[in-house]
């Protein structure tokens, strides 16, 4: 999965053209503390994250489908 821009300030694109199996899952994104700050339901393979309210800082994206595949994507808000 791509994860774009990066760094962003308001609105990430997280595509996953290449693998419809994402859809319906949920995508958390989690703070340096370990906490999930927000989750995102997949509903579409150009998935828009609205990030405005989250403060600037590093955080990371992760999600898991049933096959137990999971990704760990990283980026910055300012």
């Amino acid at each position: 999965p791509q994860l774009y821009p990066n760094p962003a300030s308001s609105l990430l694109t997280l595509d996953l053209a290449y693998d419809t199996r994402w859809m319906g899952k949920t995508v958390r994104i989690i703070n340096l503390q370990g906490q999930t700050v927000m989750t995102v339901l997949v509903t579409d393979k150009n998935q828009r994250i609205d990030i405005n309210k989250l403060p600037p800082g590093l955080y990371f994206l992760a999600a898991k489908k049933d096959d137990g595949e999971s990704m760990k994507l990283k980026f910055v808000k300012f």
